[in-house]
This record gives structure tokens, C-alpha cells and sequence, in this order.
């Protein structure tokens, strides 16, 4: 057993390795439109590992279609942006507080907390990039008293910086920001769940898509790894896991 455990360490160190240099020049081939997949289980722990399997349904959206997913105590909007990203609007059922992903495009966000009669207070950056980050400072000129989250200096308007397994509540919701450094330096995602835990969300910015992984812009397939195998991996298997290009779910 502790020699496929190991295997299974090198084989995703190694895929991690493949990943950095072919995702610089050639796009994963699933990030078209989005996808929902159900793994069950994921062998990303390999002290735990057991074998892979995958079902794939194909949502019936394209990418200039809004979606809604409703979970127990949220709701989470998918508002499409620039060409192939998506923005999140986190809502809290019990107060209407929301929170917004990565709002790249602000009026979009702006337009969407009015018709849904919800009160925008935060703003999760996972990352600088500026498929991401771009819109934060305007954002925050229509929206004041926003607090913009992250962990990198280059996010603009940012005015709450935020570090590993730090917590915070939106409305009766609890963020917990979780470091995952190698596509940028400062890449964080977000766990967002109910006090009770009956429901968990993770939106993971460009350190997982389906099929692969954000590129290695800022660091090593040694962090990959750990961001995939040991930070995301440990969350619980019922987590919702929302993703900038596409959505992965991982169901008991």
C-alpha cells in the first residue's frame, strides 16, 4: 500500500510537471464551456488513495447564459465574463449579505445585486491577474464600504489582505481563506460554509479546472501539489467546488 501511495505522489507531481510547461502554450480542451463533474472519490490524497471514477454531465448553458446554484443556506450566482471566466455572487439566505468572486465586469455585478434585492459587502479576489482583478476598483467607487479581500498587493482597491485558514463571516456564512501559491504568488481560494456545515463551497480561481490545473506562472509543481493534494484535497467530500472556468462537484 505505501508503495502505491507513493506512485501516486510521483505520477501527480509528475502531471503537475507536464501541466506547467503544456498549459503555457496549449488551452485544457474542457475549458470551452462549463462542465459538472462528479468524482467520487478524487485521489488526491494519497495517503488515502483509491481508484478514479468520473461521470460527466454536460450543463445546458452556454457561456452568456446566467446560471443559479442553490444550496442549503446559499445561493450562488454564475454571472459569465470576457470570453470563457466566470464572477460568483455568494448569497446568504438568512440575510441577504452577499459576496462576489473575482467581479471582473462590475456593472454586471452591480445590475445583478439590484435585481436580486441583495446587500454586496464583500469582494473575494482569489488572484491579481486581470481576468480577475480588473474590475475591483471600480467596483468599489459603485459600491463604498466594500471590503476587497486577497493576498497580493497587486490587487487593486484591496483593503482587507487575508492569510491561510483565516476566517470571516459573511452575514451567518463563514469564509475561510485558504493559500494555494504556483499560477500566482498570492492565489488564495475561498471555503465558504454554514455554520453547521450543511453546506460547503470552495471557489478555487484558476488553481483547478477540469481536466488540469492553472498555469505555473509564479511557481513550482511542488506547490501545485500541495494546493491540490493537500489543501483542497482535505476539504470534505460534499464540498461544491466552483471554479473560474467550469464547476466540479464531489459528492460521498
Amino acid at each position: 500500500a505505501s508503495t502505491a501511495c507513493s506512485m501516486l505522489s510521483h505520477a501527480v507531481a509528475s502531471y503537475c510537471r507536464c501541466l506547467s510547461s503544456s498549459l503555457r502554450t496549449a488551452p485544457v480542451a474542457l475549458r470551452l464551456r462549463p462542465f459538472l463533474l462528479r468524482l467520487r472519490p478524487f485521489p488526491l490524497r494519497p495517503k488515502h488513495a483509491s481508484p478514479l471514477s468520473l461521470a460527466v454531465r454536460t450543463l445546458a448553458m452556454t457561456h452568456d447564459s446566467h446560471s443559479t446554484e442553490e444550496l442549503e443556506h446559499m445561493t450562488v450566482k454564475l454571472l459569465p465574463a470576457l470570453s470563457d471566466n466566470y464572477m460568483y455572487l455568494i448569497v446568504d439566505k438568512a440575510t441577504k449579505e452577499a459576496a462576489v468572486v473575482d467581479p471582473v465586469n462590475p456593472e454586471e455585478v452591480v445590475s445583478t445585486v439590484k435585481s436580486e434585492n441583495v446587500k454586496l459587502t464583500t469582494v473575494l479576489t482569489t488572484h491579481h491577474h486581470w481576468d480577475h482583478a480588473n474590475g475591483n476598483e471600480k467596483l468599489a467607487s459603485m459600491v463604498p464600504g466594500l471590503t476587497v479581500c486577497g493576498n497580493d498587493d497587486r490587487i487593486g482597491a484591496m483593503n482587507k489582505r487575508v492569510k491561510h485558514n483565516e476566517q470571516f463571516k459573511l452575514g451567518n456564512l463563514v469564509v475561510n481563506a485558504l493559500e494555494t501559491p504556483c499560477h500566482t504568488s498570492g492565489h488564495i481560494c475561498y471555503y465558504v460554509h454554514s455554520q453547521d456545515l450543511k453546506t460547503k463551497a470552495v471557489f478555487t480561481g484558476d488553481t483547478l479546472f477540469v481536466g488540469g490545473c492553472g498555469r505555473f506562472f509564479e511557481g513550482t509543481p511542488e506547490q501545485m501539489y500541495h494546493a491540490l493534494c493537500e489543501v483542497l484535497a482535505s476539504l470534505p467530500e460534499d464540498t461544491v467546488s466552483f471554479l473560474s472556468l467550469c464547476i466540479i462537484e464531489t459528492v460521498n
